[in-house]
């Protein structure tokens, strides 16, 4: 169980905070569960037949391919939480070429981030919700560029949860020990750096900007000591 603290903004009378280690714990015991009702081994890179089954065994309706035009142009997917019952998670079809399928996988991970740490956000009857009071149905709109970069805690939690679960950390280590065995740290936007991140998206089957977050966040990636490159 997450701890609880206040949630300062303003959406909800509180939040839950999980740390880095509980949400890839989460992350990984459901897909074993889902591996283990349909019969697979879970394996990287996930498959998206895997990642379809798994979003499926959590909600009661997923649309991979849907009109999300009246929403918004960047929204690439959104999670419709009830008070009660299973959420529905529809994915932009605006993602649905070749070309965004990488996008779509991460996609449809995030959207499993929402639905496994937030729905307790929307049903727990000793916490009523200032944003429930009048609606019965309530969305998370997933923004693509809230879900690279994101200081919101909601979105930050989904996004972790996304790595996770495409990019386990062990899974992560294992691979750049055997690619690069005297891999102490890389810098973002060297030639090293651009070639492990295109080989790990290769690898694990995910966007390169995916693979950049998720090497800062177990601590291989650092930033670009470059002026030029810097986040102000």
């Amino acid at each position: 169980m997450p701890f609880w603290s206040r949630d300062n903004t303003g959406r909800f009378t509180d939040r839950p905070f999980y740390t880095q280690a509980e949400i890839e714990a989460i992350a990984l015991a459901e897909l074993e569960a889902c591996a283990q009702v349909a019969g697979h081994r879970s394996e990287w890179p996930l498959s998206d037949d895997m990642l379809v089954r798994l979003v499926e065994s959590l909600t009661v309706r997923f649309d991979p391919y849907c009109d999300l035009s009246h929403v918004g142009v960047d929204v690439d997917g959104y999670t419709l939480f009830t008070r009660r019952g299973r959420p529905s998670v529809l994915i932009n079809q605006d993602l649905a070429s070749q070309s965004n399928r990488l996008r779509w996988r991460v996609t449809i991970a995030h959207e499993v981030g929402h639905v496994i740490l937030h729905q307790p956000l929307y049903q727990r009857k000793d916490r009523r919700l200032d944003m429930l009071v009048e609606q019965p149905l309530v969305p998370a709109y997933c923004e693509r560029l809230h879900m690279i970069r994101s200081v919101d805690w909601c979105e930050w939690q989904a996004s972790f949860f996304s790595n996770c679960l495409l990019m386990p950390t062990q899974t992560v280590r294992a691979h750049l020990l055997r690619e690069i065995p005297d891999l102490l740290q890389l810098e973002d936007g060297t030639r090293d750096a651009v070639r492990t991140v295109a080989a790990m998206s290769e690898q694990f089957d995910v966007p390169c900007e995916s693979v950049r977050s998720r090497l800062a966040q177990v601590g291989v990636l650092k930033p670009s000591s470059r002026l030029d490159n810097r986040i102000a």
